[in-house]
């Protein structure tokens, strides 16, 4: 039988309100390269940096996850002037921007760093604080980000995150995807789903095998 992937998604954060050329351009190489590596994208669905590698990501055939910080379709764009393109889903989370920024990096087990002020140096501040993350971040194009590797350096308490710096916006893709892999150790999904959930697959199957109109199973799918 098949066993579906489930793939590691990267967060994307950073420069949100303003930005230049050069940071909106990494964040696009950087969702493209995240794309090729076979991982989705998790985006505080949102303008600048964000939406460029949402752009990248689905131009590369990734699922783009987008949590926003208001309450309805409606508040995202009247309120917040937030896009809702270049997104397959949208977490209406109804929770401010200080109360989305910690659940983007807890949605993802890697996160990538351009640019940004105090908005993105909260989110590293979540992603930090909640340990076994792997961080990566840019460096080379300004903001916040310019700063984070001095801010570490005057920490002292150790959280289990990892924190990688690069220039070059692919490499620091591989490298973040390559330490996600790493430390990874995932149960299989099939297996954790026990024995509730091939129940679950078996009676799906035997709907579908008796309905064959209803849509075409292929083999070993399911």
């Amino acid at each position: 039988m098949k066993q579906w992937e489930c793939k590691e998604a990267i967060a994307v954060l950073g420069a949100a309100a303003r930005f230049t050329e050069a940071q909106i351009l990494s964040g696009f190489r950087v969702g493209l390269e995240i794309a090729r590596q076979n991982r989705n994208l998790v985006t505080g669905a949102t303008l600048g940096v964000p939406y460029a590698a949402a752009i990248g990501a689905k131009l590369g055939g990734a699922v783009v996850v987008g949590l926003s910080p208001a309450a309805s379709r409606e508040e995202h764009i009247g309120r917040y002037r937030m896009p809702l393109n270049y997104l397959d889903v949208v977490v209406y989370t109804g929770m401010g921007l200080e109360g989305r920024n910690p659940l983007n990096v807890r949605s993802a087990k890697g996160a990538i760093f351009i640019a940004g002020e105090f908005g993105t140096l909260s989110e590293f501040s979540a992603a930090w604080t909640t340990g076994n993350n792997v961080l990566g971040v840019l460096e080379g194009v300004g903001g916040i980000s310019s700063y984070i590797q001095e801010i570490t350096l005057r920490v002292q308490t150790d959280y289990g995150s990892l924190v990688l710096y690069d220039s070059d916006p692919e490499n620091l893709v591989r490298r973040v995807c390559g330490e996600v892999d790493r430390r990874s150790g995932l149960t299989d999904h099939a297996e954790a789903a026990g024995g509730n959930g091939g129940d679950v697959m078996t009676i799906v199957r035997e709907y579908l095998e008796g309905n064959p109109t209803c849509i075409k199973l292929e083999a070993g799918k399911l």
